[in-house]
């Protein structure tokens, strides 16, 4: 069991690192980059609180750290539809 909580970092980096290859040219870079430090943060810490024996804080910790990240992905996400919108408004205003 601790050799799987010693890995669980390992594998974060690596799946992180296949997220931004297979997303290299979309324009979700920025909310997968979110995700990416949010991820890191989160597994750094909760290799320190499950070798500390603190589980419950640990779970307390995982679903906050989510729902922020959800809500400002989410916020970012939406931000950019409405700009992208914005944009092709004021081109088709212009090509008229």
């Amino acid at each position: 069991m601790l050799r799987l909580i010693i890995d669980f970092p390992n594998f974060l980096l690596l799946f992180v690192l296949f997220l931004l290859f297979v997303n290299m040219f979309k324009i979700l870079n920025t909310l997968i980059l979110i995700e990416v430090l949010g991820f890191i943060a989160l597994s750094s810490t909760a290799l320190w609180l499950m070798l500390c024996g603190l589980e419950m804080y640990f779970l307390l910790l995982i679903l906050t750290i989510l729902a922020s990240e959800a809500a400002l992905g989410l916020s970012l996400y939406s931000t950019m539809i409405k700009s992208r919108s914005k944009m092709n408004t004021l081109s088709n205003i212009m090509f008229m």
